[in-house]
């Protein structure tokens, strides 16, 4: 039978057990916490994005009540089709609503759309938005397009911006954009509206194929566009385009593509 005195020292051990791996046990609870937020984070969406996200599929629904995006259900709205967040922030990065080639679909059944730019400029790292084959007229909120700096790749290509000038305007705010698809708009109607287009300094490639242009219709504010590599040009009327591109596009020998594969 133990004696008092070891039942003491059995206590007072057990004690200080428990008090040597207090601190212990408290910082593996502290770093589950912290390992739940992260995976959390890194496997949602933010709340607020995932509501702009539904508002922008509630635009482009069709009156027949169709979706194309009837996938967009459920919380992760980092897993919904044509949409990337990052890994890190889970915010949103890249949007893919690209309906080429099946835009007679949406011209039939919706008509012109005009997507509000202030839903896209919500999103505060989107770097990718591709809107090709939409039959956009236009857009509500242009202004809101200085508000999205953080765009690199800018997809119109097959819409309707030939419909309005007033397409292009709010895209010369767009000061850090690398890569901007034109193509397939009829733009040659308004010449004049590509001359914002020399806005985009740090442009790398530049597609206008399919739009009806002519050489004059070409501004030669273009040449000053000096990290401009790619400049597509396909299916146009250009006869002698060279006059048009002179400057620092001829010193650097940007690539021209005048065919283009669809």
């Amino acid at each position: 039978m133990c004696s008092c005195y070891t039942f003491y020292l059995l206590s007072c051990e057990t004690k200080a057990s428990v008090t040597m791996f207090m601190p212990m046990f408290k910082t593996g609870i502290f770093l589950a916490i912290i390992w739940c937020c992260c995976f959390y984070r890194s496997y949602g969406c933010l709340e607020e994005e995932r509501t702009h996200l539904l508002q922008i599929k509630d635009s482009i629904n069709y009156r027949h009540g169709y979706s194309l995006d009837e996938d967009w259900v459920g919380k992760n709205c980092c897993n919904w089709s044509g949409i990337e967040c990052n890994s890190s922030s889970s915010r949103v990065i890249s949007i893919h609503l690209s309906l080429f080639p099946y835009s007679s679909i949406r011209e039939e059944r919706l008509g012109l759309w005009c997507p509000n730019v202030s839903l896209f400029a919500a999103f505060k790292e989107l770097e990718e938005l591709d809107l090709s084959g939409n039959h956009i007229g236009g857009w509500v909120a242009p202004q809101a397009f200085s508000e999205m700096q953080s765009l690199r790749t800018l997809g119109l290509y097959h819409n309707n911006l030939s419909a309005s000038i007033d397409s292009l305007r709010g895209l010369c705010e767009l000061k850090n954009l690398r890569y901007l698809d034109l193509g397939g708009n009829n733009l040659g109607s308004y010449p004049s509206a590509l001359t914002g287009l020399c806005e985009l300094e740090n442009l790398r490639v530049l597609y206008l194929d399919g739009n009806n242009l002519d050489g004059r219709a070409l501004p030669p504010c273009l040449s000053n566009l000096s990290k401009l590599e790619t400049l597509g040009l396909s299916i146009n009327d250009l006869g002698s385009y060279s006059s048009a591109l002179t400057g620092k596009i001829a010193i650097k020998m940007v690539y021209i593509e005048m065919i283009r594969t669809m």
